[in-house]
C-alpha cells in the first residue's frame, strides 16, 4: 500500500535543489496537481512552475517524509521547510507551513 500522508518537495531540474516544500493528505496525488497551476495563480511557487514550463522543463518529486496521520502533517512540513532554509534551498514557500 502506498503512502497516503505525505511531506514532499519539488525539485528544480536545473540546479537539482528542493524549491517548494508540501504536504498531502491523499499521496502523490497532491504534488502532481503542482503541474496543472492555474494562469490566475499568481504564487512564488506557480510563477517558478510556470518558467520552468516555457523552457519545457520539468520539476521532480520527493518524498522528504511518510507520516503516519494527517496530525502529524503540519509539524512535518514545517520543519522540512525550517530545515531546508537552514540549509541554503531557495524555496518559493512563503510561510513556515
Amino acid at each position: 500500500m502506498l503512502p497516503r500522508y505525505l511531506v514532499y518537495g519539488l525539485i528544480d531540474p536545473r540546479s537539482t535543489m528542493i524549491r517548494y516544500v508540501g504536504q498531502s493528505s491523499i499521496g502523490m496525488t497532491r504534488p502532481r496537481k503542482h503541474k496543472r497551476k492555474p494562469i490566475s495563480d499568481t504564487s512564488h511557487c506557480a510563477n517558478w512552475i510556470r518558467s520552468l514550463q516555457r523552457i519545457s522543463l520539468e520539476f521532480a518529486i520527493v518524498v522528504l517524509e511518510v507520516c503516519l496521520t494527517k496530525e502529524q502533517l503540519n509539524g512535518a512540513e514545517h520543519w522540512w521547510v525550517i530545515y531546508g532554509r537552514l540549509s541554503g534551498w531557495p524555496l518559493t514557500n512563503m510561510t513556515a507551513g
